[in-house]
């Protein structure tokens, strides 16, 4: 595929993020679309996400074939497409498509799994789980200016060993430093959980 050359944000695009990542994408300089995919699920950039919606509108009937996604996985709905609302159920559901490999190939969703379990953020699932457990998963963030409230949200897969479980744990309040320790702290009660149910 041709790169994707990195323009300027577009007006009105509010690119801060409380948990930024380690690398943004710089404009000017041209991207594969696998590279954005990349650092959109890995680092969490909104520059990445927002440079591939921008791409695929700028295709053939590309927004058509976004709202197309949205109906089949049944995540967002594609009435009200601009508030981006995901219920706990509808993120679930995504990371349970991909482990079963049941929307894309297997190899297609076992690469994005593989992205996944990269992700830089290691303040929410995956602190509550030891060490060398792989956790695939994505957080995200939101501010709402009106109500001064901050959402923090960490979704993913954890590979406990025989028995991988998917969790999801999302959370809102005026201090956005206290959200993360929250989804740690349910995280590990959760692996906890598990851990004491095992049978040797």
């Amino acid at each position: 595929d041709e790169p994707i050359p990195a323009d300027q944000p577009r007006s009105g695009t509010n690119f801060h993020q409380e948990f930024a990542p380690p690398e943004e994408i710089q404009p000017g300089v041209p991207y594969s679309v696998e590279d954005l995919l990349f650092r959109m699920l890995a680092y969490s950039d909104n520059r990445a996400y927002v440079l591939l919606v921008q791409h695929m509108y700028q295709g053939l009937n590309g927004e058509d074939a976004v709202n197309r996604v949205f109906r089949e996985l049944g995540v967002i709905n594609p009435q009200d497409i601009a508030d981006e609302t995901v219920s706990v159920r509808g993120y679930a559901s995504i990371f349970r498509i991909l482990y079963n490999g049941s929307y894309l190939d297997a190899n297609g969703a076992e690469q994005i799994l593989k992205w996944l379990s990269q992700s830089t953020f290691k303040d929410g699932l995956v602190a509550g789980v030891p060490e060398g457990i792989r956790v695939a998963h994505k957080f995200g963030e939101r501010e709402l200016m009106k109500a001064d409230v901050h959402q923090l949200h960490d979704c993913g897969i954890v590979y406990y060993p025989e028995n991988p479980y998917l969790l999801c744990v999302m959370t809102r309040g005026s201090d956005v430093t206290k959200l993360a320790p929250v989804v740690a702290h349910i995280s590990k009660m959760v692996y906890e959980e598990f851990d004491s149910r095992r049978i040797e």
